[in-house]
């Protein structure tokens, strides 16, 4: 496996995981249950411990992008850009999720619930521009071919 393959693998995690957490703390935020603010809470955390490794994988796929024929150039910086935005948004959602599960206040509680859906409108912008990063033959198999 390339580091292209394992980012693949990987950058869904904080997408889905934020996600989740943005629809919980909105389930927890209208019914007041205290289980909906909690997994709203740990998921939150988990999507915050997942974007370093998916903007780790990314810088690592970057490099090995840059040697295969095809790749936009463009749409990879732009994606790069948005993924750090991601991994400081996910980053500050996963540190409000932990003074959340210390303090269980309703400020804590909103603030987080801002927080992680501010993160999560965020990395679905990483989302798309990575969309628009066009994988060719090479990229997908790890084979670059030969130059005539």
């Amino acid at each position: 496996m390339d580091w292209i393959h394992a980012h693949l693998v990987v950058n869904h995690f904080p997408i889905v995981l934020s996600v989740l957490a943005s629809l919980a703390a909105i389930l927890g935020a209208i019914s007041g249950r205290e289980n909906a603010w909690r997994y709203a809470v740990v998921t939150g955390l988990l999507a915050g411990l997942a974007a370093p490794v998916a903007f780790l994988t990314g810088q690592r796929a970057e490099e090995v992008a840059e040697s295969l024929p095809g790749l936009a150039e463009e749409a990879i910086e732009t994606h790069e850009h948005w993924g750090l935005y991601a991994l400081i948004a996910l980053g500050i959602a996963g540190l409000l999720a932990i003074v959340a599960l210390v303090r269980k206040s309703r400020g804590t509680r909103w603030t987080f619930a801002i927080g992680i859906w501010a993160a999560t409108a965020i990395a679905g912008g990483t989302a798309f521009y990575g969309g628009e990063i066009e994988h060719p033959k090479e990229a997908r198999t790890g084979v670059v071919p030969e130059a005539p």
